[in-house]
């Protein structure tokens, strides 16, 4: 009974992840919400570009495996 609510929720934060990482690989700049930092440059912090990047990936991917099994 929860489990379609939940799971189109978590569908609509991996897909929403998903487009971060696109938007952040064309514009070479990765957006850091919620705090004051500025973003995160790839040409000036290469190492925490990807570290972030790669973060936002499993955060996407485990969102919409979850969301394919309580959909299911």
């Amino acid at each position: 009974m929860i489990d379609i609510p939940v799971g189109v929720s978590l569908a609509l934060i991996g897909l929403l992840a998903l487009v971060a990482l696109v938007r952040s690989l064309k514009t070479g700049t990765l957006a850091v919400f919620f705090t004051k930092r500025p973003d995160i440059v790839r040409a000036e912090e290469p190492l925490r570009f990807w570290t972030q990047f790669a973060s936002v990936g499993v955060v996407a991917l485990i969102a919409l495996f979850v969301a394919s099994i309580l959909l299911t």
